[in-house]
């Protein structure tokens, strides 16, 4: 059985021709599928003969479908570590969305573990100590591999959220991720990165992005770190992985999305050509003016599925990638698909089946890009065919929004606990108009019962460490009136103090920021006596108020 596997390898290999120029796509794609076929069989002595090939090969379709104008970029050696910074940027519905690094803790772990041909192997780092929302993440590699791109590379969060690091990334190099750095900041894109064989990349900007993806989740808990090796004849080590993580908070004051509405183009036939674009439009009226959310399913027949570029476009102009190339030879795998930024399921880590739907992905772009636009004009799927030989059909579009901007303030920072084991945690009622006179009342309960406390507010967040919690405003701060009596009883958490915001605001007409102003943002924090903790207080957590007219 091997001997005449062996010789129909051989054949193969000599039947395979080394392509000097760009011929026709069908016949590429024939060959890539018969080596597919052969390199699924057992190793032998043609095996990395085939494997060169088809390496070529692959390079061979993409020079075809690529224009000759588009270089390729080498990498420069960026940073060694970089946290992302601070961020103070607009979001919906007028809202501020901000983030703060804190403090920055490292893991390591060196397994000596073996990645074999055709399997998936793990690796974990139990972290703790950290504080509960992930700012910044980096992930250090060193593992030896011939043929890098036969891996997968994939960091798991404690929260089960998936990170492709590397997706087949290296072609037929060998220990390019032998001492790697995987940072978001990295000034050297992973797709674009100019690999040379037994060179260790310094550092590279991953697959998907790590802080976007993660950013405030806790990361406490078990890290797994998976490589899978999708192809026989190479094997490496993973001798040692170390996680970077940088905490703190990344706070967004969002609309609370409203009843999802959902939009359909129902049942249409738009042929997929070979070698063009093609829309299915789908026109709303009626729909939220502000988008807080969106998903898109979709209906796409299709043979050879990487060769569809499949798009959302808004009314606005704004596109995003749904698939960006993806499913590789696979037919009909968009057939019924859900994108949300919600899925579980990372589009470039997905193992596609064919003439099996992928139900849910999470797309190769953001949709969070469409929020604050108007939702009501006409959209368009776009799907951009780029090679000849397989065709097919966009049958359905349909848009999910959320839409509202109903919720002006949100939580942030850690709550401290007290001695007693009380957390004082901050909530508001009412409408933070800057207009009304009164009617807005922030509220710390859950607080020590017979103590003194005060509220206190300023103009941009912070995360210190401090006293029995942490600082959660920076400077300058203003005290909103004089310390207040918690009530309840010594002893229990059945305290609360509260403000209203307006009623201060017009007795108190040279404090800080005031008069209020439509649009401004104000963060607000706790102090609660507590004799015998840092400082004699224990600190609520904070909310951010965005103000409307």
């Amino acid at each position: 059985m091997l001997r005449s596997h062996f010789v129909a390898l051989a054949a193969l290999a000599l039947s395979v021709p080394s392509f000097a120029q760009p011929t026709d796509l069908g016949d590429l794609k024939l060959e890539l599928a018969r080596l597919d076929q052969a390199l699924s069989g057992p190793v032998t002595p043609m095996t990395s003969v085939l494997k060169l090939r088809r390496e070529r090969l692959q390079r061979q379709m993409e020079a075809a479908r690529t224009p000759a104008s588009a270089p390729a970029a080498s990498g420069t050696s960026g940073p060694s570590y970089i946290v992302a910074p601070n961020s103070n940027t607009p979001g919906a519905c007028g809202a501020l969305e901000y983030g703060v690094a804190g403090a920055t803790f490292s893991f390591s772990n060196s397994p000596a573990l073996a990645v074999i041909d055709n399997a998936t192997v793990s690796d974990t780092i139990a972290v703790s100590g950290v504080g509960t929302s992930t700012f910044d993440v980096d992930v250090t590699l060193a593992v030896t591999h011939t043929w890098c791109a036969d891996m997968q590379i994939r960091l798991v969060s404690p929260s089960g959220t998936i990170v492709p690091l590397s997706s087949g990334r290296g072609g037929s190099n060998d220990d390019v991720f032998n001492g790697t750095l995987f940072d978001d900041q990295s000034a050297n894109a992973i797709g674009s990165y100019v690999f040379t064989t037994g060179v260790a990349a310094p550092d590279l900007r991953p697959e998907a992005s790590l802080n976007s993806s993660l950013a405030g989740e806790d990361p406490n808990g078990v890290w797994t770190l998976e490589i899978q090796d999708t192809a026989s004849g190479d094997v490496g080590v993973l001798s040692d992985w170390s996680l970077s993580i940088t905490d703190g908070f990344a706070l967004s004051i969002p609309p609370s999305p409203g009843a999802p509405t959902t939009f359909s183009t129902g049942p249409t036939t738009v042929a997929i050509v070979d070698n063009a674009t093609v829309s299915s439009p789908l026109t709303i009226s009626g729909g939220p003016s502000l988008i807080a959310g969106l998903t898109a399913y979709i209906e796409v027949t299709h043979t050879w599925n990487a060769d569809m570029l499949i798009q959302v476009q808004s009314p606005a102009g704004t596109i995003v990638d749904l698939s960006n190339r993806r499913g590789g030879s696979t037919d009909n795998v968009f057939n019924g698909t859900t994108f949300s930024m919600a899925s579980p399921n990372v589009i470039g880590s997905w193992v596609f089946t064919n003439n099996v739907v992928a139900v849910s992905l999470r797309p190769d772009g953001n949709l969070g890009l469409f929020n604050g636009e108007d939702a009501n004009g006409t959209w368009n799927l776009l799907v951009n065919d780029n090679a000849s030989g397989d065709v097919g059909l966009i049958k359905r579009f349909d848009l999910n929004f959320a839409a509202g901007c109903a919720q002006e303030y949100g939580n942030y920072c850690t709550a401290g606990t007290s001695l007693n084991g009380c957390v004082p945690t901050l909530s508001a009622t009412g409408s933070p108009s800057a207009a009304a006179a009164n009617g807005f009342v922030i509220t710390a309960s859950g607080v020590d019962g017979n103590r003194s406390g005060l509220l206190y507010y300023g103009l941009a967040p912070s995360g210190l460490p401090f006293a029995a919690g942490y600082l959660c405003i920076a400077a300058p701060r203003q005290r909103m009136g004089q310390a207040q009596f918690t009530g309840g009883t010594a002893g229990a958490c059945d305290g609360s103090i509260s403000v209203d915001l307006q009623t201060f605001a017009t007795g108190h007409p040279a404090a800080l920021a005031m008069p209020l102003t439509a649009g401004t943002t104000l963060f607000f924090q706790a102090s609660v006596r507590d004799n015998g903790s840092p400082e004699n207080r224990v600190m609520s957590d904070a909310i951010a108020v965005t103000l409307a007219p």
